[in-house]
């Protein structure tokens, strides 16, 4: 019978490179090995089950296995046993960290009950000479889990703290309620003391802190302990940001280590240990895995999805997995695969933690609905409490109200941790607020039924613009999430191409709404009451948000004193921007970050601000507590915040998407100047989309591309939707590949027709991929798809009848052809790109503006270059071919004599500013002719009793009309005398029926002034003396401009 040998580990000490070390320690191995072998020939170990068998000891035939004695079970049977390379005493990472892989000794660190420990688990973990080091690898390799800092005792520098996982997940439910703390931690912001746990002391460490799967630190609060909350900080500080670990960094030792535990090259491919994958993926966080390519990621989701029935932890994974993405298009093309293997729906078989924050995401991507009187009417008649009825007042109504509200205090207990991100109060306060359903469905209806409440509907509406906001945002992903995945051409309906998962998901948060309602009901009410019975302002509303965004919304008597601090603070702010309207500054306050907020807040606080208090008094305060810096960068915070507000009151307000582009803006360090221009340079009708791409570009991006990049970039439709879909690597490429915006466009659209095209959202993130990454193969492949739409667009012109546009494409064609044929390829080449790019231009116009395009493409001729309608802004090139478009479907193009005046004031003379709006206005008056009075033809700039007429219109019934088209653009609505006095002379004789004068839609508050002006000019004797002199009778003439006036003269042009 052999004995069984004791196998050799070797490990070298000596000092030398990584590399060398490894490659000695083998070479020692290997000649160990050969010595035994020359010994004692070993043969491959087999299976053995008992003691005392002669099968002989040693390394498997593979080299993968090395078989031993086994002593679990006391027996000493040998067991196979899996055999690693010889690596040192662990991996050694940037700065002298070292991650061991061997198991730490299971120590207990924190007792939360005599029956419940937080102890210490398995390997790997990391000794670092940092702390700020230790925890941000155990944020990497951990964070989803728990993990713990210790710092050995003794002497010790390089491997002073050490990286430890728990054995177990920890969740700070664990350790109960929280209170604000007392002794050492008072004073400290964001310090509070939980309900159970004590910090145990250990013989050879000391507990530095604790890290829960949440993120959230636990420290020792008693008297007397070393690592203070204060104590960690210092430390923390210590580590300067250049030797802090990279996320790139973190993010390849955790790929590596995935695949080193795996057993294979990658997640989901042959070889890999999904066992072990799944175990290392369910503690990662998901900051690491936004460092790996997302197709690597996907490998990981592939894994999870394998799993029918995904506990909490693995379901979690794949969420975490799933939010990691960098852009939507990768969020798009990971839910895809999900949906591939049927695994997509078993994300929402229940609405826990996990897939509320997962529809949070969501949400945020997508346009989301107002809470609103009638959408609360219409979910209190779905949860069968309509006010409507009068059942809140009849006894028997009010008992089944009182039943429904012990159902939903029962449902809430059921379901609130699952649900509690989605609501800004306590549970406490929610339990509160569902006691008082009967007198909040009172209220409704109050508010909604004859004769209306005016102050039960002012507090409805306060109801609605505090109450629900996440809960809002998670139920437009959900409708989000029907789509997420399937193919972007097959998205006539949400969620065509793959399972729906909407079900019993969307009452939930239904039912959650209006709990969350219900708690702001009852707090509105205790804070009226603790402001003394004040009424709720709109400023005090806006300042409520402030605080409930900073998670400072506490007991109502508390809140009225934040609130009364806070009025006072903005009021001195406002004073200090220069900000005259102090409740359009609290309500600019919504546009404010986070992090600004939070000061704002801790300084209204600290500098208590007296009411009233002038600029200077501020400013004095600040420097008195070291604070002026941060006073006066909110200053301009908050006027940059009220300019970005002004743009967006014009188009329905502030959005999430326009609080995170003035963050990142700020982020920029772009000067105040160069902001304010940014921002007002922007169109409203463009903020929102340009808003959402400026988020997603991020601070580096935005100093890379600069201020007059990021403001021409507002009229880039495309650019915007793309930056916004997949950030800015892809628009980058393009941007190079295409040197200029038309040429960027024309590559967009090609992009555009490819992802309509492509078999899912996983093959449209590669084909982005390979943009990013400059392959020439995707660039061709956008050039090939550019040239089949560019084909299909002549085509449908060619169709549809507009010759002068398809003749300028075969000429572009010509042109390159004969360059072709003479070996100019460059010229060849950028005919042919003018000739898809004009096509692209072409192709994004409705009929309407096509009509349009063809009409001003028809009178060109010497006279203007048509093409030049592209170098308007595209609001204003869409109004200019729409209404000649419009023109020429209802005229005809024979009916409309002189129509190229206007349109070379535009073009040929590069109408710009005033210019162009003036001539716009001639135009749109002109459609307001075709429209609305039914002109049977239009004459621009005649000749007609002795001066230059605007437009001609003949009208039925009215004969042949003089028209002046007066566009205000500054200033109040006026006329030039001598043109009105000209008007008044000529067309008395028809009693002023053939003379109209039209204003702009902006003067029509003004125009009856303006006609009593005009008709006391005939008290004017030169006026006299000229109609008398042409032969009229001055006072039937005032008559008939009387009777002209009443008829409601002047008028406005046609709004379009």
């Amino acid at each position: 019978m052999s004995a069984p040998p004791t196998p050799v580990t070797v490990r070298w000490n000596g000092g030398c490179p990584e590399p060398t070390r490894r490659a000695v320690e083998a070479a020692v191995t290997a000649g160990v090995r050969r010595a035994l072998a020359g010994r004692t020939a070993v043969k491959a170990a087999t299976a053995v089950s008992a003691k005392g068998s002669d099968e002989p000891w040693g390394p498997g035939a593979d080299g993968r296995w090395w078989t031993m004695p086994g002593y679990a079970d006391g027996s000493g049977a040998p067991v196979a046993v899996p055999v690693r390379s010889a690596g040192g005493p662990g991996e050694r990472l940037p700065f002298g960290d070292v991650l061991s892989h061997d198991r730490f000794p299971t120590l207990p660190l924190i007792m939360v009950t005599v029956h419940e420990w937080v102890r210490t688990g398995a390997a790997p973990y990391l000794n670092s000479a940092s702390l700020a080091r230790a925890v941000q690898w155990g944020t990497y390799l951990y964070g989803a889990h728990g993990f713990t800092v210790l710092e050995r005792g003794g002497e010790h520098v390089a491997d002073r703290f050490v990286m430890v996982p728990l054995d177990e997940p920890l969740l700070m439910r664990q350790f109960g309620r929280t209170a604000p703390p007392v002794a050492v931690a008072a004073g400290l912001p964001d310090v509070e003391v939980t309900e159970r746990g004590r910090v145990l002391v250990l013989t050879d460490y000391r507990v530095v802190v604790t890290v829960t799967a949440e993120g959230r630190w636990l420290v020792d609060l008693d008297r007397g302990v070393h690592w203070t909350p204060q104590a960690i900080r210092r430390e923390l500080a210590r580590t300067p940001a250049d030797q802090r670990v990279a996320p790139a960094v973190a993010a390849c030792v955790a790929a590596g280590r995935l695949v080193a535990e795996g057993g294979g090259t990658g997640a989901g491919l042959p070889g890999a240990d999904q066992e072990a994958l799944l175990e290392h993926i369910v503690v990662m966080d998901r900051h690491v895995f936004a460092w790996m390519p997302w197709e690597q990621r996907a490998g990981y989701l592939v894994a999870l999805s394998g799993l029918l029935w995904p506990n909490d932890r693995q379901k979690k994974a794949m969420v975490e997995l799933l939010v990691s993405a960098r852009s939507p298009s990768e969020l798009e093309a990971m839910a895809a695969l999900l949906r591939e293997r049927g695994a997509y729906e078993r994300l929402f078989t229940t609405l826990d933690g996990s897939v509320v924050e997962f529809l949070l995401v969501l949400g945020r991507l997508r346009p989301r609905r107002q809470l609103s009187t009638e959408y609360l009417l219409a979910l209190l008649d779905e949860l069968s409490m309509s006010p409507g009825d009068g059942t809140a007042q009849d006894p028997d109504g009010l008992r089944g109200l009182r039943n429904v509200a012990n159902g939903l205090s029962l449902w809430l207990r059921s379901t609130v941790d699952g649900l509690i991100d989605l609501f800004t109060h306590s549970p406490t306060q929610l339990i509160e607020g569902i006691a008082h359903l009967a007198e909040f469905v009172l209220l409704v209806r109050r508010a909604t039924t004859a004769p209306v409440d005016p102050k039960a509907a002012a507090v409805l509406q306060t109801l609605c613009e505090q109450a629900g906001r996440a809960i809002l945002v998670a139920l437009a992903g959900l409708e989000y999430a029907e789509e997420l995945g399937t193919p972007f051409g097959a998205r006539a309906g949400a969620g065509r191409g793959g399972a729906r998962i909407g079900g019993d998901l969307g009452q939930t948060l239904g039912t959650a709404l209006l709990v969350e309602v219900l708690s702001w009901f009852v707090g509105l009410g205790e804070l009226k009451e603790a402001l003394g019975g004040a009424e709720l302002t709109e400023r005090l509303a806006a300042l409520l948000r402030v605080l409930g965004s900073v998670g400072r919304l506490g007991k109502a008597s508390e809140v009225a004193g934040e609130l009364s601090r806070l009025d006072r603070m903005v009021a001195a702010l406002a004073g200090l921007a220069e900000l005259r309207d102090l409740d359009a500054a609290a309500q600019a306050l919504r546009l404010l970050p986070e992090p600004y907020l939070a000061e704002l807040t801790r300084l209204a606080e600290t500098l208590e601000v007296p009411a009233g208090a002038a600029p200077r008094v501020l400013r004095r305060l600040a420097r008195q507590h070291n604070a002026l810096p941060e006073v006066e960068r909110l200053a301009d915070a908050l006027s940059l915040a009220r300019r970005f507000e002004r743009q967006a009151e014009t188009v329905g307000g502030v959005t999430e998407e326009m609080t995170a582009a003035l963050s990142r803006l700020m982020e920029t360090g772009f000067d105040r100047p160069t902001m304010r221009t940014l921002v007002e340079g922007v169109r409203p009708q463009a903020l929102e989309a340009w808003s959402r791409a400026v988020g997603r570009l991020g601070a580096n991006g935005l100093r890379r591309l600069g201020a007059g990049a990021l403001r021409d970039l507002a009229e880039r439709p495309r650019a915007l939707a793309l930056i916004a879909e997949a950030g800015g690597d892809a628009y980058v490429a393009l941007l190079n590949r295409g040197h200029d915006a038309e040429a960027v466009d024309a590559l967009l659209r090609a992009l555009e027709l490819r992802r309509n095209e492509l078999p899912d959202p996983a093959a449209y993130q590669r084909l982005l991929d390979r943009l990013a990454a400059r392959e020439g193969a995707a660039f061709e492949e956008l050039a090939g798809r550019l040239q089949v739409a560019t084909e299909a667009t002549a085509a449908r012109l060619r169709a549809a009848g507009r010759r002068h546009l398809v003749a300028e494409l075969t000429e572009l064609a010509e042109e390159a052809d004969d360059a072709r044929r003479t070996g100019e390829h460059a010229v060849a080449a950028q005919a042919i790109a003018k000739r898809e790019q004009l096509a692209v231009r072409l192709d994004d116009l409705t009929d309407r503006q096509l009509s349009g395009a063809e009409e001003i493409a028809r009178r060109a001729r010497e006279t203007y270059d048509w093409q030049d309608v592209w170098r308007f802004p595209a609001a204003g090139r869409d109004d200019l071919l729409e209404v000649v478009g419009e023109l020429t479907e209802r005229l005809g193009n024979r009916q409309l004599d002189g129509l190229q005046h206007p349109l070379r004031t535009l073009l040929a003379e590069r109408g710009t500013g005033k210019v162009f709006q003036g001539t716009m206005g001639e135009l749109y008056a002109a459609r307001s002719l075709a429209a609305e009075f039914h002109a049977t033809a239009l004459e621009f700039q005649r000749t007609r009793a002795g001066r230059r007429v605007d437009i001609i219109a003949e009208l039925p019934g009215r004969g042949r009309v003089s028209v002046e088209v007066k566009t205000n653009l500054t200033g109040p609505a006026g006329y030039l005398r001598t043109q009105l006095v000209n008007d008044l002379v000529a067309h008395a004789a028809t009693g002023y029926t053939d003379l109209l004068y039209l204003y702009h839609w902006d003067s029509a508050g003004e125009l009856p002034a303006l006609g009593e002006r005009m008709i006391r000019h005939f008290d004017d004797p030169d006026v006299l003396r000229a109609l008398t002199a042409a032969g009229h009778d001055p006072a039937a003439a005032r008559a008939a401009f009387r009777a002209w006036l009443t008829a409601g003269n002047p008028r406005t042009y046609h709004r379009p």
